[in-house]
């Protein structure tokens, strides 16, 4: 058996109805040309939650030069599991990936930057040739809308492998909005994610993998409650204190991490030496709590009498 039909026995005929056709009129939008090769495509456009975004695309490409030869964004006619293979796919920061075929509009199920990038599922891309020609209707360039959020807030670099430990102290029940852009890796040669995490890796808590993660508790960095975020979340803060920032390991927290995220931070205040005592105060009177708690929890695991005093 030849290589090429070994892999062909690895698809399924596909339906290669084609999508709709973008017909709504637009501005001139954003062209980007997205050999093959690259694998993905990072167009820096940063898009909110619920809003528009429209393609046109041209072009041929191939997952596997010499092989089935080439095909537009619909994709090959053999199936790479919902999809065809090769066929044009996007993802807006965490949210849910969407075929885009031809063209199309979509209206975003999250806020972050576009994506694109082929479908090639389990089959991979063996010798990727050929390009296509995208252009790109809404949203905005990622450095515009964090320069205009920093106007408004701090911005702060969280690096992957370490984490950081700010100096931004809030209020107990007090209100902030974290955004977030960029890509992190949570071992070696894993592919890229964002502040949402990778949803087809969850720990054993069931959070995503690498997802954002925020403390408040004290300098040092004591212990205190924890939040998982996203691209864009609001939080309202329980206890208060200085914030930290790093993202989700859980049980694989010793693998190498690489990259970092951008955040911005609205609704935080600098610390003075003053807020960072009171922040240890909070922090020691939260895990003072915790053990009360956890005590309790002991005493009823092992039915033991409850201490009167």
């Amino acid at each position: 058996m030849s290589l090429a039909l070994a892999v062909a026995l690895l698809f399924t005929l596909a339906d290669e109805r084609p999508l709709t056709l973008l017909t709504e009129p637009g501005g001139p939008g954003v062209t980007f040309t997205f050999p093959a090769t690259d694998g993905r495509l990072d167009t820096g456009l940063w898009f909110g939650r619920g809003q528009a975004v429209s393609f046109e695309v041209t072009g041929e490409w191939t997952m596997w030069e010499g092989h089935f030869g080439t095909s537009n964004a619909l994709g090959h006619r053999y199936r790479v599991g919902l999809y065809g293979w090769g066929a044009l796919m996007g993802r807006v920061g965490g949210g849910a990936e969407f075929a885009i075929g031809m063209g199309r509009t979509v209206t975003t199920d999250a806020a972050g930057q576009l994506y694109l990038y082929p479908n090639t599922g389990t089959a991979g891309m063996p010798d990727g040739a050929g390009e296509l020609q995208i252009t790109v209707r809404g949203g905005r360039p990622q450095a515009e809308v964090i320069a205009d959020l920093a106007a408004r807030g701090t911005r702060l670099t969280v690096p992957a492998d370490t984490g950081l430990v700010s100096d931004l102290f809030v209020e107990p029940d007090q209100e902030i909005i974290v955004d977030a852009f960029g890509e992190w890796t949570m071992y070696d040669g894993a592919a890229p994610t964002g502040p949402d995490g990778d949803s087809r890796r969850l720990l054993a808590d069931h959070t995503p993998w690498g997802r954002l993660t925020m403390r408040v508790g004290g300098p040092g960095f004591a212990a205190g409650e924890t939040y998982r975020l996203a691209s864009q979340t609001t939080v309202r803060v329980r206890r208060g204190g200085l914030l930290s920032f790093a993202p989700a390991t859980g049980e694989f927290a010793g693998h190498p991490r690489s990259g970092e995220l951008t955040i911005v931070v609205r609704g935080a205040r600098q610390a003075t030496p003053e807020l960072r005592e009171r922040a240890a105060q909070l922090a020691a009177d939260y895990e003072r709590q915790m053990a009360v708690l956890r005590l309790a929890q002991y005493r009823r695991a092992l039915v033991l009498p409850q201490d009167r005093h």
